[in-house]
C-alpha cells in the first residue's frame, strides 16, 4: 500500500494495520461513533462570548456625541469602553444621559450616586454627591483641561437596556489626568458612578455631551455579552 506525507496509521486487529488519509488543513483527529476507528473531523470555529459591536469617534465640531444602535435581543449585558475624550477649550465639565428611541433622555428621572478620590498640586479630596430627579449625570465632575496629554477615560456597564420590566441601571468608572490652566490644579480622579434612569422604556444608548465647546477628540467602543 502506498503512502502519503501525513497519513497515519492505526491498528485494526492485533496484528492488522490500516491507513487512514491525511486530512485537510485545520482538521482534528477524533474516534468514530463506533469507537472502531480514528476519522478527521471539521471543527466549528468557537464563537466568542465577548463581540465587538462598534466603534463611535468624535467628528466634526461638536459638543454632543451619542453611542446608539449597538443593543439587540442578542446581548443582555454591555460594555462602552471611552478613551482620548478631550475637549478644544478648557474648563467644561463632563456631563451624559440615556438614550431612548435613539435620543438622549431628559426626562428628571435620574437618580445616581457618585464616590471618587483626587490627588492634586495642593490638595487630596474624596468624593461623595450624586442626585436624584435630575435631568442629566455628571462623568467627570470637574473642568478639564484641553492640553493634548489630557485625555478622560470610562467604561459604561449596561444592564439589560431593553428590557421593558424594569428600571434602567448602568455603573461607571470613569477617571484620568488632567492638567488645567491656571487658576485650577493639576490632578488626577478616579469616579465610580451607579446610575439609574426611571423609566420602564428600553434604553438604546448613551450620550456624552458638554455645553462649554466641543469635543476634539474621543473614541468608544461597544461590546456585548451574549444572552444565554
Amino acid at each position: 500500500e502506498s503512502f502519503t506525507a501525513g497519513d497515519i496509521l492505526y491498528a485494526t486487529g492485533s496484528t492488522t494495520l490500516a491507513k487512514l488519509a491525511k486530512g485537510t488543513a485545520a482538521q482534528t483527529l477524533k474516534m468514530n461513533a463506533g469507537a472502531t476507528a480514528p476519522e478527521w473531523a471539521t471543527v466549528a470555529a468557537a464563537s466568542s462570548e465577548f463581540t465587538l459591536l462598534g466603534t463611535d469617534t468624535v467628528s466634526g465640531s461638536s459638543g454632543t456625541i451619542s453611542i446608539d444602535g449597538h443593543f439587540s435581543s442578542d446581548y443582555d449585558l454591555y460594555h462602552i469602553y471611552m478613551w482620548h475624550l478631550r475637549p478644544s477649550a478648557a474648563d467644561p465639565y463632563c456631563q451624559w444621559r440615556f438614550n431612548q428611541g435613539g435620543s438622549a433622555a431628559t426626562g428628571s428621572n435620574y437618580w445616581w450616586s457618585r464616590a471618587g478620590y483626587k490627588v492634586g498640586t495642593s490638595s487630596n479630596t474624596t468624593y461623595h454627591s450624586g442626585g436624584r430627579d435630575t435631568n442629566f449625570m455628571y462623568l467627570h465632575g470637574h473642568d478639564l483641561g484641553q492640553q493634548t496629554w489630557n485625555q478622560i477615560v470610562a467604561r459604561w456597564i449596561v444592564y439589560d437596556p431593553l428590557d421593558t420590566t424594569h428600571y434602567k441601571n448602568m455603573s461607571v468608572e470613569c477617571g484620568g489626568l488632567n492638567t488645567h490652566q491656571s487658576p485650577h490644579e493639576s490632578m488626577i480622579m478616579q469616579l465610580n458612578i451607579q446610575a439609574v434612569y426611571k423609566s420602564t422604556s428600553a434604553v438604546t444608548g448613551i450620550t456624552v455631551y458638554q455645553t462649554e465647546n466641543n469635543w476634539t477628540e474621543g473614541t468608544f467602543r461597544t461590546y456585548g455579552i451574549k444572552t444565554h
